[in-house]
């Protein structure tokens, strides 16, 4: 994979069987240190003064997303596992529980993409089910394939 990627990330939350996706797609950055895969991208928001500096970190069982900025996230994904984690927001902190249920890892040479299913509560109260699907892509040969 080249260093240069196109980065994908797309969510499906359900809530009271009512489903909302939400995606990114952006220019990132891929390496690999250690057997872990790292990703690194800035997450555009139209409220916010700043991009969002997101990092996503995963191995063969585990899955992390930092977020840097204004907002301060990080999360972590263990499939069999539920982990507390903290939101920080200019309004204040909000704890995230995420229970993990799944998650499957595909790596091929110019795609890592990565799928997670879970649940999640805000303050101790399921919010939703969600289904999160990550990819990085390499940007080497894609010129003049959209053409």
């Amino acid at each position: 994979m080249t260093r240069d990627v196109l980065v994908s990330v797309s969510g499906i939350h359900t809530v009271d069987g009512e489903s909302g996706d939400v995606s990114v797609v952006t220019s990132g950055v891929y390496y690999k240190k250690n057997g872990k895969h790292y990703i690194i991208y800035d997450e555009y928001q139209e409220d916010a003064e700043r991009p969002l500096r997101c990092t996503i970190k995963l191995s063969d069982r585990k899955a992390e997303i930092l977020r840097g900025g204004d907002v301060r996230a990080h999360m972590e994904f263990e499939p069999g596992k539920t982990t507390v984690n903290c939101y920080s927001t200019p309004f204040g902190e909000i704890i995230l529980t995420i229970s993990t249920f799944d998650m499957q890892i595909l790596e091929e040479e110019d795609l890592l993409r990565a799928e997670i299913l879970y649940s999640l509560e805000m303050n101790s109260v399921k919010t939703s089910d969600s289904r999160v699907v990550i990819e990085a892509r390499s940007k080497k040969g894609r010129e003049g394939q959209d053409s």
